[in-house]
């Protein structure tokens, strides 16, 4: 799977119109969690019940991610957009989904 940031740079906050609105990253099987959170010099650690595993073989949807910061502080939230995250993994990489299983683990996001 080709990495999104590839083409559209970390920076893709600056220039979310031009880019598609999902980041699919390719990650080996095994226990993940969010960590750390860091927006140009800001960041927020976060708490080890972030923890989510990805399967052999499995596309893992952990939801639509929305980050805000307002006044120097972070706002996190998890949203189940399962329907429009299969339509473009249909359209951008349908060899996965033919040949993949597909798995919602939604990320608890809290700091």
């Amino acid at each position: 799977m080709r990495h999104e940031r590839e083409r559209c740079g970390w920076r893709a906050f600056e220039a979310w119109p031009r880019c598609d609105k999902y980041w699919v990253l390719p990650a080996d099987a095994g226990e993940y969690m969010w960590s750390k959170i860091e927006l140009g010099n800001l960041f927020a650690n976060l708490h080890t019940s972030n923890r989510f595993r990805v399967k052999p073989n499995t596309i893992t949807y952990i939801g639509d991610i929305r980050i805000s910061v307002n006044n120097r502080r972070f706002q996190f939230a998890a949203r189940d957009g399962e329907p429009g995250m299969r339509d473009h993994l249909n359209q951008a990489y349908p060899e996965y989904m033919k040949s993949m299983q597909f798995e919602k683990v939604m990320a608890e996001m809290r700091l």
